[in-house]
C-alpha cells in the first residue's frame, strides 16, 4: 500500500513541477512544445514505475500461485494450494 502512495504522490509532484517550470519557461520564451514533451515523459516514468509495481505484487493474485505450484488435495477433499514459489 506504501509503495502505490508514494507513486501516486510522486506523480502529483511531478505534475506541478511540470506546471511550475512552464509557467517560468513560457514567461521568457515561446516554447509551447515543452508542455506535452514534459507530459509524455512524466507518463512514460509513472507507466515503467506502475508497471515494475505491479509486477512485484502479481505473486499476490489469487491465480499466481496456483499456476506456479500445483494444487493438492487435502484429507477433506479440499484442493489446497502449495506454497508460492
Amino acid at each position: 500500500m506504501a509503495t502505490k502512495l508514494s507513486l501516486h504522490f510522486l506523480e502529483d509532484t511531478l505534475g506541478w513541477v511540470a506546471v511550475i517550470l512552464m509557467v517560468i519557461v513560457l514567461r521568457f520564451t515561446d516554447w509551447y512544445i515543452l508542455a506535452p514533451l514534459l507530459s509524455l515523459v512524466i507518463s512514460i516514468f509513472y507507466s515503467v514505475k506502475g508497471y515494475s509495481t505491479f509486477l512485484e505484487h502479481a505473486q499476490d493474485f489469487p491465480g499466481y500461485c496456483a499456476r506456479r505450484s500445483g494444487y493438492t488435495e487435502d484429507q477433506d477433499g479440499f484442493d489446497r494450494v502449495g506454497p508460492c514459489r
